[in-house]
């Protein structure tokens, strides 16, 4: 429609929608709370820099 307003976004203009699924069995409250801290990972060997990185690139970009 080429507006934002429902992302929060207030710029006229183009815009892509990111939509990512998942089929895991999901996240505890307290893994939850540090979803977005660069490094946090659950995983052994992991960087854990998947979604931090993905949500500072949007930033970058003026995304929301």
């Amino acid at each position: 429609d080429g507006g934002g307003a429902a992302l929060g976004i207030d710029a006229v203009g183009t815009y892509v929608e990111l939509t990512v699924t998942d089929n895991g069995e999901g996240m505890d409250d307290e893994t939850l709370s540090h979803v977005f801290e660069p490094f946090f990972t659950t995983r052994d060997g992991g960087s854990g820099l998947g979604l931090a990185t993905v949500r500072d690139i949007v930033r970058e970009h003026d995304g929301a």
